[in-house]
């Protein structure tokens, strides 16, 4: 799906000098980059103009060397074209007749210092998070000892007040109610919440609430990797609950897996002392430790007579 990206926000990610605001914003339809220099040679069939345009040495060599009717007549052609923005790198200076075209199609033109491949992986890495699959949620994305932490449950249950005491304990909120899933690569998921309710909580019987606000700074995170996914569901007497937890279960989001777990609630239990428990728990796993084996080994060595500690 092509995304529309707001100069400053363009401007500001990869840290390059606006010279020309142009329209204000761009739409980009895909992660790759275009080097233009064929066409500023004057060859432009199958040119791929709706890709960010970046000017290098390359290029910018080729311009130097050029008599002025030649670069009327390419850049005439070049911004007759649907243009998002054109990036000059290297600290070079943008040529009077590329600026004079850029600001009568009402093209955003930028330079930076860095080199044209430093920025190419730059813009590349942004329109890979840009152009990424999301999925909105009603849920929670908590990061609890550095492990992202997606919470859900029906409406009531207790998220809000699950995410007020992981605060309090020194966790960050990431997101509460809504939260947008964005998949990056083929296995990585982040969280984040919607510009219009970030930091913002809604706890029952007392309101709208901002985190960042009461709790400061350190109390919030605009994005998370999500690690694990917790279900919340009210207790049901006499139905068998998960005890030794050897089956990992997962659920999936926009073809990504992550391990799940159910947690049933009722009166007395600690729900924010059970999520740092699985978060510590899914990094021990991550260091390889398995559980199954160490029960299976110390029970071997109980009924082998091998365990001959004695404890007084």
């Amino acid at each position: 799906m092509p995304k529309t990206i707001p100069v400053e926000v363009f401007a500001d990610k990869i840290d390059l000098k606006t010279v020309f605001k142009g329209r204000g914003e761009f739409v980009v339809h895909s992660n790759d980059i275009s080097r233009p220099s064929i066409q500023m040679a004057g060859y432009f069939k199958e040119f791929p103009s709706h890709r960010i345009q970046l000017f290098g040495r390359q290029e910018m060599g080729y311009i130097e060397q050029c008599s002025e009717a030649d670069l009327e007549a390419r850049f005439t052609e070049f911004f007759s074209y649907n243009i998002p923005c054109v990036v000059v790198c290297n600290g070079d200076p943008v040529p009077n007749v590329m600026m004079r075209h850029a600001m009568e199609h009402n093209v955003p033109v930028f330079t930076t210092k860095r080199s044209t491949s430093k920025i190419v992986h730059m813009v590349v890495d942004l329109l890979d998070a840009v152009l990424a699959p999301e999925e909105t949620l009603h849920a929670n994305v908590l990061n609890v000892y550095n492990v992202g932490v997606l919470v859900r449950g029906e409406s009531g249950i207790g998220k809000s007040e699950l995410t007020l005491e992981l605060i309090k304990r020194g966790h960050f909120m990431v997101s509460d109610d809504v939260t947008v899933l964005r998949k990056l690569g083929e296995s990585r998921l982040v969280g984040y919440a919607p510009p219009a309710v970030r930091n913002l909580m809604e706890v029952r019987g007392i309101g709208i609430i901002d985190a960042k606000l009461m709790f400061g700074l350190t109390s919030v995170l605009e994005s998370s990797q999500v690690d694990v996914y917790v279900e919340l569901s009210n207790w049901v007497e006499g139905q068998e609950y998960e005890r030794l937890g050897f089956d990992t279960e997962y659920i999936e989001f926009m073809g990504v897996k992550i391990p799940r777990y159910d947690i049933p609630v009722r009166p007395g239990r600690n729900l924010a002392a059970l999520v740092e428990a699985i978060a510590m728990n899914f990094r021990v796993r991550q260091s390889n430790y398995d559980i199954e084996k160490e029960v299976n080994r110390r029970l071997e060595a109980l009924y082998s007579g091998a365990e001959t500690e004695v404890i007084l």
